[in-house]
């Protein structure tokens, strides 16, 4: 396809990015698809279907990459997100999961799920949406009148000498683009901060705005529409909290459950391996840990729940746990949320 001039060829391919957007959101809202549902499914009840279906989606991702690698017509290597960077920053991708998983469990939902959630109705999701997009957007952008990001403040100086140069290939940002969607909450905060100004618009902030819209649409044909509001202050720091480190560790780790855990592994990168078994074991431990404090109440201490968890996990020897066993039995809740919450995934 030949376009005239980069104006119209940007056009093209800002509106084709919304078009595919708009699609994956109306599909994720009609088949429920939550990879942090996945794991709650897995983890509580013991249902592997939508961790199945989360597998697959990767398996497709990753023979799509592979043969449009062989015939020359993708650059996986030259991806940004820089999935195969010159260096592997394990420790990034282990903390920066970690944050993420527990991030998604306390905000009843992933980056994606978010948006899906908004398109719905959901004001709780507004709110996670627009404190990831605060924190993403200063991850990378400096401070007003400063020359330091979020990143550099707290971070860099010293998880950067634990990376291990591997001598790959270093993304540049004009090469191919990548489904993601915690640093895209960033450019869009830098876009309205930019008075909305056309020049800001990329394959990130057309992504976001077509999955929202997409969401939306599904939701209004099929009367799926609801507003939903927080239940109580509890549950507001909850979310609060929840959308911190979710935009924190998606920075950090260079993508989410869609752009690490899908798009990132399609790349066979190294670094999304460990991103993507950071985030389920974030966030199967916090369901865990949720869970065992619902159930002893007062005597369980965030230690002894830990430990209880991991020894759950097959993470810690089970003589080492200070709490029985507790197994939820709620068969009936596959799909519409955890136990140990009552909110929908």
């Amino acid at each position: 396809m030949t376009f005239e001039s980069f104006i119209e060829a940007q056009s093209f391919f800002l509106w084709s990015t919304f078009v595919i957007a708009m699609i994956m959101g109306a599909v994720v809202n009609k088949t429920n698809f939550c990879t942090m549902g996945a794991v709650s499914d897995l983890v509580n009840i013991g249902d592997s279907g939508r961790f199945r279906a989360w597998l697959l989606a990767i398996a497709v991702a990753v023979l799509g990459v592979v043969v449009l690698e062989h015939y020359g017509l993708a650059q996986p290597g030259k991806a940004f997100p820089p999935y195969r960077a010159g260096q592997l920053v394990w420790a990034e991708n282990i903390l920066g999961g970690l944050l993420f998983g527990i991030g998604m469990t306390l905000a009843s939902g992933c980056g994606n799920k978010c948006l899906i959630r908004i398109g719905g109705g959901n004001l709780k999701s507004v709110m996670v949406m627009l404190v990831i997009g605060v924190i993403a957007y200063f991850m990378i952008n400096p401070f007003p009148g400063s020359d330091q990001t979020l990143y550099t403040v707290l971070i860099y100086k010293w998880i950067s000498p634990l990376a291990v140069n591997v001598g790959a290939s270093q993304g540049r940002p004009l090469s191919p683009q990548s489904f993601t969607f915690i640093s895209p909450l960033g450019q869009a905060v830098g876009y309205a901060a930019g008075k909305f100004d056309p020049a800001l618009l990329t394959f990130g902030v057309m992504a976001f705005l077509g999955v929202v819209a997409g969401s939306l649409l599904w939701s209004v044909l099929s009367r799926g529409f609801r507003i939903e509001w927080f239940s109580s202050f509890g549950d507001f720091i909850g979310h609060l909290v929840g959308a911190i480190l979710m935009g924190v560790g998606g920075v950090l780790a260079l993508g989410c459950t869609i752009g690490q855990a899908v798009t990132g592994i399609s790349t066979l990168a190294l670094g999304s391996f460990l991103t993507f078994g950071a985030i389920v074991l974030g966030s199967a431990l916090t369901m865990k840990v949720q869970y065992y404090k619902m159930m002893y109440e007062d005597e369980a201490s965030l230690g002894k729940a830990l430990a209880a968890s991991l020894a759950d996990l097959h993470l810690l020897p089970n003589a080492l746990r200070r709490l029985d066993k507790v197994q939820p039995q709620i068969k009936g809740l596959a799909g519409q949320g955890l136990p140990f919450r009552g909110g929908r995934v």
